[in-house]
């Protein structure tokens, strides 16, 4: 899966933060591209977002995964600065810039860009013309490169090209829209076309209307699953401390969703006992985040997390150990959430429920760790692990778990978080397989599948029918979930095949009530590709699809 995501993802990373740009959130899409070690030369055309306020850095660098630099900035980095309002474009190298300040004719709607580039002698030329046909300027003239390779043992090469996001400047206000790059290609020393590709195209997440009031939003109640951010957090999922008695002790159902600014949770908890009581505000009843912002960094290291505790000031015991998702100090940049804006809590105490609702909203300008930061973007990723801590007593007792990995050192290492995909339609797909590096994947996917949750005015339920389901994850790596269903007690065989008919496992045999089920299928011990996977009863037989990549 992590393969599936690098190649076909537009990542993040973080590539803008020192004292030569103004403060605030910059981060970039940044596409891969062959690696160059020679001379070429790559031209693309730059098409402003918005030319009212268009502002935005271009860079080719050199990603090494893993790597992580001071100030963010990359192995080799060739910058170029473009500034609608004054109609300036300034080529850095290093802190120093020229700016030509006469583009007259920089008024079009887009802009065609060449840089000739000599990686061996970390020099590059640049040129620029308005589309479609203005006069083409020469920008930067023997530039070199700002060259981080060197002191950090690497080899020299460019292998990205990246194009800042919609930013908001802390300082100023100043929100500047950013560009996209069309048109790529790249020519080799004799000219000669060796790559193109079609370009970037930032595609946030639609704005919706989100109410914080730890009360469930209609939007929620369309959420079926972990592929679309709904999960439950059952006692059974105990990545910490003791099992709770039962679902009845502990246990949660938790929503997400995003749009172009927030990161949204909604959590309704079932706990037979609510406490805040303990000085450490993670010991005490709370729903935890811990989220990696950037996963193809590929470090060990840069967790943000935010916490909020099922009691607020007024009503814990010990208010030492309330956290309105800050008290912890574990995100980077500074935030001060405000009550029924940025988060709500709520008891319950009802005939079906005993418990507490969490609501919050996470800007994720503010989700930064060691200069990474979030690329909120259809298509894009982040790490993360869900925590629910339990308390009954005076400390916390199980920290109930969704990660690739139940190991406690989630809290530091993402390297055990799960993958959380940004999905149009404000939704997310999250599946509890690491994609920062590591290998950890967590074996028991179908923990986190809701119950069926009531909904207002719900039409009757169907009764159950013979159903294969869609295997989840999928494609997998190396385990997977395959659900079915009964509509009598029948001999059920579930078996799995190549796809030239080659049995392969034999995952059931034998008699079954009416009913959902729910198996785990492991293919460690298989190679990569397509299988089948048939449901069979006496009557009745249904064969569906699924991909294994190792």
């Amino acid at each position: 899966m992590r393969s599936i995501l690098k190649v076909f993802l537009l990542v993040c990373v973080v590539c803008f933060a020192t004292d030569a740009f103004a403060q605030g959130w910059w981060g970039a899409v940044n596409k891969p591209i062959p690696a160059q070690t020679g001379t070429f030369t790559i031209e693309f055309d730059v098409v402003p977002r918005d030319t009212s306020v268009f502002r935005t850095h271009i860079t080719l660098s050199q990603i090494v995964p893993g790597t992580q630099l001071e100030n963010g900035w990359h192995d080799n980095a060739i910058i170029i600065r473009f500034k609608w309002q004054d109609h300036t474009v300034d080529a850095r190298n290093n802190d120093t810039y020229t700016t030509i300040d006469e583009f007259m004719y920089f008024t079009g709607e887009s802009y065609h860009m060449r840089l000739e580039v000599d990686v061996a002698t970390q020099t590059y030329n640049a040129f620029i013309n308005a589309l479609p046909d203005g006069p083409e300027a020469l920008i930067a003239d023997g530039f070199g490169f700002r060259n981080n390779a060197v002191e950090a043992g690497l080899g020299d090469e460019i292998n990205y090209l990246n194009v800042m996001v919609p930013y908001t400047d802390e300082a100023t206000g100043v929100t500047d829209t950013g560009s996209d790059l069309k048109n790529i290609k790249i020519l080799d020393a004799d000219g000669e076309e060796v790559w193109t590709d079609p370009g970037t195209e930032y595609v946030p997440g639609a704005d919706f209307n989100i109410t914080i009031d730890a009360e469930r939003d209609d939007f929620f109640n369309t959420l079926t699953g972990p592929e679309n951010g709904h999960i439950f957090l059952p006692a059974v999922a105990t990545g910490t401390g003791t099992e709770p008695d039962d679902n009845i002790d502990c246990s949660g159902l938790v929503w997400f969703a995003w749009d172009s600014l927030y990161f949204y949770c909604y959590a309704e908890v079932t706990d037979d006992f609510i406490n805040v009581n303990n000085g450490t505000v993670y010991e005490n009843d709370c729903i935890e985040l811990k989220i990696d912002p950037d996963p193809l960094m590929e470090t060990t290291s840069g967790v943000a997390a935010v916490r909020l505790t099922a009691w607020g000031e007024a009503d814990a015991e010990e208010p030492d150990g309330v956290d309105n998702l800050v008290a912890g100090g574990e995100l980077d940049a500074d935030w001060e959430p405000v009550e029924g804006e940025d988060y709500a809590r709520k008891p319950v105490y009802t005939d079906d429920r005993y418990g507490y609702n969490l609501e919050f909203r996470l800007p994720f300008e503010k989700i930064v760790r060691e200069d990474k930061y979030v690329y909120n973007e259809v298509g894009s990723i982040m790490g993360m692990a869900v925590n629910l801590h339990d308390n009954d007593e005076g400390s916390r007792e199980a920290a109930l778990r969704w990660a690739a990995s139940m190991d406690d050192q989630v809290w530091a290492n993402p390297q055990l978080h799960g993958t959380v995909t940004f999905l149009e339609g404000n939704k997310i797909q999250m599946e509890a397989v690491n994609s920062a590096g590591g290998d950890a994947v967590n074996e028991n996917p179908e923990w986190y599948i809701p119950p069926a949750v009531a909904v207002e005015d719900e039409a009757p339920q169907t009764p159950l029918a013979f159903e294969l389901s869609q295997n989840y994850p999928n494609p997998f790596n190396p385990t997977t979930t395959i659900s079915y269903s009964l509509s009598q007690r029948e001999h059920v065989t579930l078996n799995v095949y190549s796809v030239t008919g080659r049995h392969v496992k034999t995952l059931v045999d034998q008699d079954r009530d009416a009913g959902i089920y729910f198996i785990t299928f492991n293919a460690s011990d298989l190679s990569s590709g397509i299988y089948l996977y048939q449901l069979q009863t006496d009557s009745k037989v249904e064969t569906k699809k699924m991909t294994f990549i190792k």
